[in-house]
């Protein structure tokens, strides 16, 4: 700042003063250079306040949050380096880590969860005691007892699953653990109509959980072993819960679902959905249509009265979901009336696209579909237009369309792949499988499996497939192992895992343990119990093995499950018991080369089976 020639010469003379040190000659310069005047001098003095207030107050939030942040990111490092030594070396050089972690900050919400996962993989005899041991030095938090309660159902005890969901609180205070473990529990005879009401209970204490609720509903009704609850009746339950929440839009989407399962609801489920929709007193469409399908004496009745209601409706401007009825008519083997309806249709062109392609393959008119899907602009996807092409292909089963199958499933892989779109990779694994190409479909998804990605399913769809192309199971043990590490999801991990070490023979004797374990917890297992009687056997005890197999019927077996306790039966001399397993192993679509070694034992010691391989189905 340039000073006026009289105030610069002052500033000169006070500056040369022999009597001023630097503490008052720093003064001078102050007020001469830097002090302003006026208006902007009391900003400034005002902002030097606000900071001397503000920095001390900044400074102590910063040492606050810094520390958590702090913690968590060295629990994130602890947990990385569980990951990798249990990867590396042994499960038991992981839990070590992370229980040096835990002693060190136990209050570490991470580090507890982590800790839970890796006892419940890798040390499952010890979960239980590893719970009373972290009660009685803590409180379970409600996430804790979500943790707990989701381990109880992975040893199939549904009733300490139940314990802990209630111990978890209300349903506000239930983390994702907790919801998994009730979702889970509508297996269970026992625990499937305390789980449901359980559910109800939450929606209605947290109305926003009504969707949850319905996707429960949803994965009751189509899976078949879920047969423990009479889902029609909870289906009810669901629709009444959404007509007491009516800003809630899940009506429509409880209506879809039942016109989407009521070819295959049982009678008893039939019997009270019909009975609630007669009680309304408009029947929405898509419930008028259900009923016009379990009233009507024949198929050709049932579609007479769909065409009437859909016209009564106006169709696509008035019906309420009207692809959902298309779907419907797809799913009952009436292509025409799903083509006349696509006529006109006002849509998601990829959606009527894929219903378009879906009724011409099932009227067989293999050209049209082809033709339609070279010729057709609207489906801006190139991806979904080969898969839907190489699926064609497959359908027709024309001779020399593999190289254009394989082609195309190929192209529609790597455009999804690099569009990060793993629905559709894992659609085309399944084109592949079901295109007689189980070893195409077993690269695609190993990638992913690599990564830890594409979903809950991808990894059993991935060992299905390895298993159909046959081969060595070590390369699927190999990459198994780099992914079972303390963060991934568990369900099914450690009885997968302990059978994988006792088919290729590596860590016996760790997997002779949790075999041993595996049992004590899942007596009913069919997995845990051929992983009890392949330890047993690997021991030499023949007598324990057998009995082992015993109590599991001959109809619970998967088809490689029987393959292997076929070869254990008859090793140790009980060749008739291992008659029947071998028909049913017979029929398998593809084993590994150890589980072929086992059937192929058991055909050479049977009398009257024949031991050649080529009598499973690849």
């Amino acid at each position: 700042m340039k000073l006026a020639p009289e105030k610069e010469s002052a500033f000169w003379e006070l500056w040369r003063d022999p009597r001023k040190d630097w503490r008052d000659r720093w003064q001078i310069a102050f007020w001469h250079f830097i002090r302003p005047e006026g208006a902007l001098r009391r900003g400034m003095v005002r902002g030097v306040y606000g900071l001397v207030i503000v920095l001390p107050l900044l400074a102590m939030g910063w040492r606050w949050r810094g520390e958590d942040r702090w913690r968590e990111y060295r629990a994130g490092r602890w947990i990385a380096q569980a990951q990798a030594a249990a990867a590396e070396e042994a499960p038991e050089a992981g839990l070590g880590i992370l229980f040096q972690a835990y002693a060190q900050w136990p209050e570490q919400p991470a580090i507890r969860r982590a800790l839970a996962r890796g006892v419940s993989v890798w040390q499952p005899v010890l979960a239980e005691g590893f719970w009373e041991n972290l009660r009685a030095v803590s409180p379970l938090t409600p996430e804790d007892w979500g943790l707990r309660a989701l381990a109880a159902t992975q040893m199939h005890r549904s009733d300490l699953a139940l314990s802990c969901v209630r111990q978890a609180g209300t349903a506000e205070s239930w983390g994702s653990d907790a919801w998994e473990a009730v979702a889970r529990l509508r297996w269970a005879a026992g625990a499937a109509p305390q789980a449901a009401d359980a559910w109800v209970e939450a929606v209605r204490r947290a109305p926003k959980k009504l969707r949850h609720y319905v996707q429960w509903v949803r994965r009751g009704v189509e899976e078949p072993q879920a047969g423990a609850l009479n889902w029609g009746w909870q289906w009810v339950r669901a629709r009444e819960l959404a007509g007491e929440f009516p800003t809630t839009s899940v009506a429509e989407d409880l209506d879809a679902l039942l016109l989407r399962m009521a070819p295959r609801f049982a009678p008893e489920w039939r019997d009270v959905c019909q009975t609630q929709i007669q009680r309304q007193s408009c029947p929405t469409p898509l419930q008028q249509l259900v009923l016009s399908l379990w009233d009507a004496p024949t198929p050709e009745s049932a579609q007479q009265a769909w065409r009437q209601i859909w016209r009564e409706h106006g169709g696509w401007a008035g019906l309420q979901q009207p692809t959902e009825a298309v779907r419907a008519a797809l799913r009952l083997n009436w292509p025409q009336l799903a083509l006349d309806w696509l006529d006109g249709a006002e849509a998601d062109p990829a959606e009527l696209a894929g219903l378009r392609v879906d009724g011409l393959m099932q009227a067989q008119r293999w050209a049209e579909a082809l033709a339609f899907l070279e010729a057709d602009s609207s489906l801006n996807d190139r991806a979904m237009q080969d898969l839907l092409t190489a699926l064609v292909l497959v359908k027709q089963n024309a001779p020399g369309t593999a190289a254009a199958v394989e082609s195309k499933l190929r192209a529609a892989y790597h455009r999804a792949r690099a569009q990060d779109r793993p629905g559709v990779c894992r659609a085309a694994a399944r084109v592949a499988r079901e295109a007689g190409r189980p070893e195409l479909a077993a690269a695609m998804l190993s990638e992913w499996v690599a990564e830890g990605r594409g979903g809950p399913g991808v990894g059993q769809e991935w060992v299905e497939a390895s298993r159909e192309a046959g081969g060595s199971v070590m390369p699927v043990v190999g990459l198994w192992q780099q992914q079972s590490g303390v963060g991934q999801d568990w369900d099914g991990m450690a009885g997968l895992g302990t059978y994988f070490r006792l088919l290729s023979g590596i860590e016996l004797e760790r997997a002779a343990m949790d075999a041993a374990g595996s049992i004590q917890m899942n007596p009913r297992d069919p997995q845990a119990r051929l992983n009890h009687a392949l330890a047993l056997l690997r021991l030499g005890h023949f007598v324990g093995a057998c009995q082992t197999l015993e109590v599991v019927p001959g109809s619970a077996w998967q088809p490689h499950q029987a393959a292997v306790a076929a070869g254990i039966l008859a090793t140790c001399g009980r060749r008739q018991e291992g008659r029947g397993l071998i028909a049913r192993a017979e029929a398998a679509s593809g084993l590994w080369e150890e589980e072929k070694a086992w059937l192929e034992r058991a055909q050479s010691l049977v009398p009257g089976v024949s031991a050649d391989w080529s009598t499973v189905a690849r």
